[in-house]
């Protein structure tokens, strides 16, 4: 909860055909356009290794400007999967699907 608490997180909801979770994840940078990192700047991360969630340490930094980190060793359905057994979340309301 401190990571939401400090406004620099958000939950992601997740709605297909494979999965319906949460996922926590840094916010946007650029909330408009729903891409980049708040935490990523000129230099990198300015997050150490430590610090940094879980999905991101399971990303491959991209390598031109563009494009978009990689996951690498996990999907987001796995990790969604792995939020909503942590018990950090609040039970998910029903929200009308089957």
């Amino acid at each position: 909860m401190e990571a939401l608490n400090s406004c620099k997180y958000g939950v992601i909801l997740l709605l297909d055909s494979d999965i319906r979770a949460r996922v926590i994840r840094p916010h946007y940078k650029y909330r408009d356009r729903m891409a980049g990192c708040i935490f990523h700047n000129d230099n990198g991360c300015e997050l150490s290794w430590q610090e940094r969630p879980y999905g991101c340490r399971m990303l491959r930094p991209r390598e031109h400007d563009g494009e978009r980190c990689q996951p690498e060793g996990i999907s987001i359905s796995e990790a969604a999967r792995m939020w909503e057994n942590s018990g950090y979340l609040p039970p998910m309301p029903y929200l009308g699907f089957d």
